[in-house]
């Protein structure tokens, strides 16, 4: 069995990491969190719309006269500068989130094969020093699910 990873993350250390995440997120108390019906119903500006978007910004600052009174093209340029300043964050932490993610599948695959192997032994050589019940418990994780069939309707 190969070991891809054979590190450890101190207790000290792991606080130092949730402690710095604690002040990111103290240093940007606005962010949201929406729904996945709120997430799904709204608008999204991706890399195509991002062109459009900063062009109706300089027409609207340019030449608001257009515009109703009711339009705040001042709150208009702040989410424009905002979403702007989060995309750099974003763009910053990706690819940390995802060696992260990374990290933990190379990390629960080498956990999981170990486990796998001891359950093997253990289902092989285990029964002589009385870990049945504890074998059987394992082996529940194996177990599989019968599919509920419905019965046909005419």
């Amino acid at each position: 069995m190969e070991n891809r990873i054979s590190v450890s993350l101190p207790a000290d250390q792991l606080k130092t990491v949730l402690e710095l995440i604690k002040q990111l997120e103290a240093a940007l108390p606005f962010l949201m969190a929406l729904s996945p019906d709120e997430r799904k119903s709204l608008p999204r500006m991706g890399d195509a719309s991002r062109p459009f978007v900063d062009k109706s910004l300089k027409l609207a600052q340019a030449h608001n006269d257009f515009l109703p009174r009711s339009f705040d093209t001042g709150e208009f340029a702040a989410d424009v500068q905002l979403y702007n300043a989060l995309d750099t964050v974003r763009t910053r932490l990706s690819p940390l989130v995802e060696k992260l993610d990374d990290t933990m599948t190379v990390t629960g695959s080498d956990a999981y094969l170990a486990a796998l192997e001891v359950y093997r032994y253990a289902s092989t050589n285990g029964e002589a020093a009385g870990l049945d019940e504890l074998i059987a418990l394992m082996g529940k994780r194996f177990a599989r699910r019968s599919r509920s069939t419905k019965p046909e309707t005419p």
